[in-house]
């Protein structure tokens, strides 16, 4: 079997510099990819409807250390007022809570201009307070269900990555052990190229080069390059080296487990990349939050008067 799978697919010598021959028959096609970051439109969207990157540092998922823990349990630290990053975060959403306040502007001019000088009162405001409690419960479950969403999507991203993390550390311990020492250097740099190269391959802007060039070796690096799926690439040199070192059959069904194994978790995080939330759900609660943002500051009004745009912002501020 060993013989079978050497002869067509990978050459591999004990250096690991004669690794890379591919097979013609194995040649990846580069697909045209749909997705241009730097089209016109693209960049116009990133520059007024994105959030900022400062801003997208804020929710970045950051490993704590003992450091971060002892800070973390302390209250006075935890419940800080923090300025800047208040206006990081409200950066990432500047056109909505400047829709709002321009909307509640308009409300008070209106209240100013007009209805003072007709002399006329605005019963506007007690007709839209009851539509407006009876959605609002109703709105709350929208935001609940997206909230959770959200939260079990991240919760089940972090537990695949744990899973890519803990596979990596034990291939590598055990083929330190079972493989020859040659091979056993070539199957540890491609264990640690792996989650680079799984995480090139689900963001746009990665470059997989350059991830990985502190791993593999320069031919290795050009090898990889010419693959379409480069997680797929490193499973592929993994496989072939547990092949070529003949080992016996329970160590190396061990280790080929654990390559199948790292592939179960890039198909899990290629079906959480692919599938989001409905559109159905998330877009209709986006435009039901817009649609109460902008009745606020028409019900709010009878009861704040100028207070009334900044009540509306700190609302539009802490909704989710």
């Amino acid at each position: 079997m060993a013989q079978h799978m050497r002869s067509g697919i990978l050459h591999m010598h004990d250096d690991g510099h004669d690794l890379y021959k591919k097979d013609p028959d194995l040649t990846i096609q580069q697909a045209p990819r749909p997705y241009d970051p730097n089209s016109r439109w693209h960049r116009i969207k990133n520059k007024f409807f994105e959030a900022p990157k400062g801003t997208a540092s804020i929710y970045a998922d950051i490993p704590f250390t003992h450091a971060d823990w002892k800070k973390h349990r302390n209250a006075a630290y935890r419940h800080r007022i923090q300025f800047m990053l208040f206006l990081r975060v409200a950066g990432g959403f500047w056109w909505q809570l400047f829709y709002v306040a321009l909307v509640s502007v308009l409300v008070g001019l209106y209240h100013l201009f007009i209805l003072k000088n007709t002399g006329t009162s605005s019963t506007l405001s007690s007709k839209l307070m009851t539509p407006f409690n009876m959605t609002t419960f109703a709105l709350s479950l929208l935001l609940v269900f997206r909230t959770n969403s959200s939260y079990a999507r991240w919760w089940e991203a972090r537990m695949v990555w744990g899973a890519v993390v803990n596979l990596s550390r034990n291939f590598a311990r055990q083929a330190l052990v079972w493989l020859p020492p040659a091979k056993a250097r070539v199957a540890v740099r491609w264990m640690m190229a792996g989650p680079y190269l799984l995480k090139c391959h689900l963001r746009v802007n990665a470059t997989p080069r350059f991830n990985v060039a502190h791993v593999l070796q320069p031919q290795e690096v050009d090898w990889i390059m010419e693959w379409n799926h480069k997680p797929n690439g490193a499973a592929h040199v993994l496989s072939s080296v547990v092949i070529e070192s003949n080992l016996d059959t329970n160590r190396e069904l061990v280790l080929i487990e654990l390559v199948n194994a790292y592939i179960d978790c890039v198909g899990k995080c290629e079906r959480i990349f692919k599938t989001p939330i409905p559109p159905a759900y998330t877009r209709h609660t986006s435009r039901y939050l817009m649609l109460y943002l902008t009745v606020a500051p028409l019900v709010l009004w009878s009861a704040m008067g100028w207070w009334t745009p900044l009540a509306a912002i700190t609302v539009t501020f802490l909704l989710p």
